[in-house]
């Protein structure tokens, strides 16, 4: 679990929230390399804490960036905090997300694809985010009328969402702060009835 300072860091009005709050009024740059100087003078004793931790606010930024339709915005965030942070699971979701959202299919394929590979080495703190991955794999192929494929991922996605022990791990990401996890139970419903509907018509 994360230390109690580096979660009131990312919570108080000077960090993550203020700064978003304020993005289009500021030099993108400026206002990284600004941030990144805060998080290693907390910070960079511990490279690993401090390249993950680097990683989260990129991807915050990146994830307000996408939900402005900034998106070639967010996408650059999104990769560098995967360059900082190669097992940093949640950039790769939020990639992935935004790749579907501009209709480019195959490269939000090629990215899930890399965050599984990725989460073998993404230790604790990750471990769990099958079901994230695996539905955003279903949405792709939901997207690519793909309804044979569809189905195979969406019932993963499913499996790994009621695995005990991944609701153990998404626990411990949530108590983190590294993981949502909010309207897992939304998505999965919503799957439950695509899947319904498509056996349906067979």
């Amino acid at each position: 679990m994360l230390q109690p300072d580096i979660v009131d860091l990312l919570s108080s009005n000077g960090g993550i929230m203020g700064l978003l709050s304020r993005i289009f009024g500021e030099n993108i740059e400026k206002q990284k390399l600004s941030k990144f100087k805060e998080l290693e003078s907390k910070f960079g004793g511990d490279s690993d804490l401090l390249g993950n931790m680097k990683a989260v606010w990129l991807t915050s930024r990146g994830n307000h960036y996408g939900a402005n339709r900034k998106y070639e915005k967010a996408l650059n965030d999104f990769t560098e905090a995967i360059q900082i942070c190669p097992s940093h699971i949640p950039a790769y979701v939020a990639m992935a997300t935004s790749y579907r959202e501009i209709g480019k299919l195959d490269d939000a394929q090629d990215v899930i694809h890399k965050a599984m590979d990725a989460l073998g080495t993404a230790g604790e703190l990750y471990q769990g985010s099958e079901f994230e991955l695996y539905n955003q794999m279903a949405a792709v192929y939901f997207l690519k009328h793909d309804k044979n494929n569809f189905l195979v991922w969406a019932e993963r996605a499913i499996t790994a969402y009621e695995d005990p022990e991944r609701q153990a791990k998404l626990k411990f990401a949530i108590e983190a702060g590294v993981i949502d996890g909010a309207d897992d139970q939304e998505i999965i419903e919503s799957l439950r009835g695509l899947i319904n509907e498509i056996k349906g018509e067979n």
